[in-house]
């Protein structure tokens, strides 16, 4: 049965060598910095580069999660020193790591930003339940001697700098609202992690023995402890809102997508593009939440500036669609994610089928020429 037992109570020696190997991988050294530095680069590279592959590379080469796991440690051992030295790493990494990302973004002011930065500044409840998950695997290699330490903690550190680094690129934009988006999903990862490794450390004994647990250091321990508990909750709220607009947003774009393509692609018509007014809807989600919690106290107020949503819609064809045919669409419309109504504005692009004189040897009617000639196959307008 010994076999099932996940964490297991460290004592004596494998007790104190872990824990002094937390203490010391937490300390600020020239290799923490040097391997982070690099870290940033490679990761920041593979962003511009919209390349999966490079910022993977660069999550194998980061060292985070050493001073997480010293504060962690600090905190259920109510080691003060420990949690000044490891606040200190963690700072001066997270900084080195921002500026890094702002260095790159202002030696590159031309380049676009690419969906591998775009999808770390829209945080949601999945991330917070993932960095959990991580931190907890992390910390459980840690106290298991039989796992690899290097491969779970690398693992789990991927998810830090990425973030950061994006953070710093689109500072060196002006996207502020974004770049608040990147860091928090950092902010989010670090405090599961510490939350998650303080929960397995206190499991397998690295935390206050019987002996030293007094009233008072119990209440001590719950104290330090608090502010990582009730961070947590704030950014769960708020990252539920998150993934409640992200749903949202998938449904209403679907249930367009579904009534514009049902009565406006009909004939040879095509629909190439469909696009909200505010199609980049990253960086949107404080907004949205800010409506939220205003409702009660401002009413209708929030929406009056914009008091319905607009789609733009590009449409090649040989038939112009009717006025009265584009109500009848909007009628059939969802309500945009605020409940504002939607409207339609179209751009109908003419297409016209022009053959060589005298030909010879084609068997295609004007009729097949035209349906070929707005297949969805040609090239997008």
């Amino acid at each position: 049965m010994k076999n099932w037992q996940l964490i297991k109570p460290l004592s004596g020696q494998a007790r104190d060598t872990i824990k002094q190997d937390i203490v010391l991988n937490a300390q600020p050294s020239a290799l923490f910095f040097a391997m982070n530095a690099l870290a940033a680069l490679v990761a920041g590279f593979g962003l511009l580069a919209n390349s999966a592959a490079v910022v993977i590379g660069a999550m194998l080469i980061a060292m985070m999660l050493a001073p997480i796991s010293g504060i962690a440690l600090a905190l259920i051992s109510l080691n003060s020193l420990l949690l000044q030295r490891a606040l200190t790493s963690l700072s001066l990494g997270l900084v080195m790591i921002v500026l890094i990302g702002v260095l790159l973004g202002w030696l590159q002011p031309e380049m676009a930003l690419t969906p591998e930065i775009l999808s770390r500044t829209t945080p949601n409840t999945l991330d917070l339940l993932v960095a959990l998950c991580g931190g907890a695997a992390g910390a459980i290699a840690t106290v298991t001697p039989r796992l690899s330490v290097a491969v779970v903690g690398v693992g789990v550190a991927t998810a830090l700098v990425p973030p950061l680094v994006a953070s710093g690129i689109l500072l060196a934009h002006a996207r502020w609202e974004l770049a608040a988006g990147a860091l928090l999903l950092a902010v989010t990862n670090m405090v599961a992690i510490q939350l998650a490794s303080s929960l397995v450390y206190w499991l397998a004994g690295l935390g206050l023995r019987r002996q030293q647990a007094s009233s008072m250091r119990r209440f001590q321990l719950w104290l330090r402890n608090l502010p990582t508990l009730l961070l947590i909750a704030l950014i769960g709220f708020y990252l539920s809102f998150t993934l409640n607009q992200q749903i949202k947003i998938q449904t209403r774009d679907q249930r367009l997508d579904d009534v514009v393509r049902q009565y406006l692609q009909v004939g040879n018509n095509v629909v190439v593009q469909i696009k909200m007014e505010e199609e980049d809807q990253r960086g949107e989600t404080f907004h949205q939440f800010y409506r939220l919690i205003s409702q009660p106290f401002l009413g209708d107020q929030v929406n009056r500036n914009k008091p319905f949503a607009l789609v733009r819609i590009v449409i090649r064809g040989d038939q112009i669609p009717l006025s009265d045919g584009l109500r009848e669409v909007e009628r059939h419309l969802p309500s945009d994610i605020d409940g504002r109504p939607i409207r339609l504005q179209v751009r109908f692009v003419t297409v016209h089928v022009i053959d060589p004189p005298d030909r010879q040897g084609t068997s295609l009617s004007e009729e097949e020429a035209q349906a070929l000639a707005l297949s969805e196959n040609t090239p997008n307008v």
